[in-house]
């Protein structure tokens, strides 16, 4: 993780509305679709602003700030070496003709090297809520390929949410399937500084293939309470104290 590179800042409040003269102060909820158009228009351009520039770049979501977005996507390959510093909050659009395709919202597309930073107050708020009354049909497709690598989740607290850390590589919604014979190959993932709370009676699920293990999986200073461990085709190694312990079948 590179969120201690910053030799140039490219922050979005730099194309925000204010800065074009468009909603006077207390228009938000009457402008909100407008605003959404121009949030989106200035994340975008703070995007290429930033990945065209040379050396490290922050890009800013600043503290105390709301970003409401359509569906948007963010290409590579990048100059820099991208920070994407989320202190603000972004809110999705509610609008379904704001999304060519529904299953995506932020797409990031052909990087290396990319950092997102939380840090205490981010929010990444996809208001899930509008969506659920549209029914989703059954994926019965299993397996895959493909690699998976080189991931690192750190600095995380988790407040009563379900399924913390979970990988699943052969899921299964019925009683009986059969054995999968491909999956994504999973490997090198670091979950380093995980705490709080689970709302589900699993913590810690790494739930691999037989025939392609998760490989190199570690878990560093990771307490989460309330739920127990449950991994199994996974070659797991503990750093540091962690709780709740999660042994390979």
């Amino acid at each position: 993780m590179l969120s201690g590179c910053e030799a140039s800042r490219s922050s979005i409040n730099g194309y925000d509305h204010h800065s074009y003269g468009m909603f006077k102060p207390g228009s938000l909820i009457k402008q909100r679709d407008d605003i959404t158009r121009f949030k989106s228009f200035a994340f975008v351009n703070a995007w290429k602003k930033a990945c065209s520039s040379s050396g490290a770049v922050n890009l800013l979501v600043p503290e105390g700030k709301t970003y409401f977005l359509k569906s948007i996507r963010l290409n590579g390959p990048c100059k820099s070496i991208l920070t994407v510093q989320i202190f603000g909050t972004l809110s999705a659009s509610q609008k379904r003709s704001d999304y060519k395709d529904i299953t995506k919202w932020i797409t990031f597309d052909g990087l290396n090297s990319l950092s997102v930073d939380g840090g205490a107050t981010g929010t990444v708020n996809g208001n899930g809520e509008t969506w659920w009354q549209n029914s989703c049909k059954r994926n019965e497709a299993k397996g895959g390929s493909g690699t998976a690598s080189n991931i690192i989740f750190q600095n995380i607290q988790m407040n009563n949410v379900k399924n913390p850390i979970i990988i699943d590589q052969d899921y299964c919604d019925k009683s009986k399937c059969t054995e999968q014979k491909s999956a994504v190959q999973v490997k090198n993932v670091v979950y380093r500084n995980i705490s709080g709370t689970s709302a589900s009676d699993i913590a810690i699920t790494l739930n691999c293939s037989k025939n392609y293990p998760c490989q190199e999986i570690v878990l560093d200073k990771v307490n989460i309470k309330g739920g127990k461990g449950s991994c199994s085709n996974a070659d797991v190694m503990d750093k540091g104290i962690v709780f709740p312990q999660c042994k390979s079948t």
